[in-house]
């Protein structure tokens, strides 16, 4: 997050909407792929360090395990970072949006809320978070569905953005019931 944060070039804004918050979850999500490709990669450096006692056949063997195991953990860590830099949340003074990454593309919703159909977001913290700053939130919808809740997992700086989404809820709440008195 920014202090003046800039549309994504994926994004088309509406007339008079000015984004609030453009960020990425918070790299800690992506732990345990970053953490299995380091495994995987620190394996075969044992393995080769202990090729010089093998005779040549299943040191040829050998090798391409090792050359295996780097590959696959070097794959583990891309994938993980790839999806890093496409998942994006995207809260504006009108919607709050949740880009999911290029692999959840074709599983996935991408429909934005608006804060009119905001019905009350919640605020959850786990203990182990609190060192990093990042909380999980959830935002419900009128619509009454789960299916229509958005979740935004691992936010970075989750006390501010939680008081962005409520500040925006409550504008587009007195907006809703006043709207001869905010029209300009």
């Amino acid at each position: 997050m920014t202090s003046s944060p800039r549309f994504p070039n994926w994004y088309e804004p509406q007339p008079n909407e000015e984004p609030r918050v453009v960020t990425h979850p918070h790299p800690i999500v992506y732990w345990k792929g970053i953490l299995t490709g380091l495994i995987m990669i620190a394996g075969a450096v044992a393995m080769f360090f202990e090729l010089e006692w093998q005779p040549y056949l299943e040191q040829k063997q050998m090798l391409y395990i090792v050359g295996g195991l780097v590959a696959s953990g070097a794959g583990f860590i891309g994938f993980e970072y790839i999806k890093f830099r496409t998942t994006f949340y995207l809260i504006t003074t009108h919607y709050i949006k949740h880009r999911h990454s290029v692999f959840d593309k074709w599983v996935r919703k991408d429909d934005p809320i608006h804060f009119q159909k905001v019905a009350d977001p919640d605020h959850l913290k786990p203990l182990w978070l609190y060192p990093f700053d990042v909380g999980h939130i959830r935002i419900h919808s009128d619509a009454g569905t789960e299916e229509k809740d958005l979740k935004l997992r691992y936010m970075p700086r989750s006390d501010d953005v939680m008081d962005i989404v409520k500040t925006m809820k409550n504008q587009h709440s007195r907006e809703r019931r006043t709207p001869g008195e905010n029209a300009e």
